[in-house]
């Protein structure tokens, strides 16, 4: 079951614009972008703290176009996006900033 702070989040990237195209009412992708700290490979999408690695697209760019992220895969999509992984991952970054500030008293 997911925490509060990580439901808080997903609904915080819910009312972003998609990463991508820039519609809203995105859904939440999740993306390997967190290595582990023992063998400093990525950690698996949805598992532990990877949880928390997540990008706002539209329901087309996540899932349902021929070039989607679900399609073609997170470094095609990224390439296609124009964007570098350590773009996606700064974004994602800022994100977590922005939404963990706004929490703070």
């Amino acid at each position: 079951m997911p925490s509060k702070a990580l439901k808080g989040f997903y609904e915080f990237l819910g009312r972003r614009q998609c990463l991508r195209c820039g519609k809203f009412g995105v859904e939440i992708a999740h993306i390997r972008a967190f290595p582990s700290r023992k063998t400093a490979q990525l950690l698996p999408r949805r598992l532990d703290v990877g949880q928390y690695a997540a990008i706002p697209l539209c329901p087309d760019c996540h899932r349902h176009a021929p070039d989607s992220i679900h399609n073609i895969g997170e470094a095609a999509f990224f390439e296609a996006l124009g964007k570098t992984p350590c773009y996606v991952f700064q974004y994602l970054a800022m994100s977590l900033a922005e939404f963990f500030d706004k929490k703070s008293p």
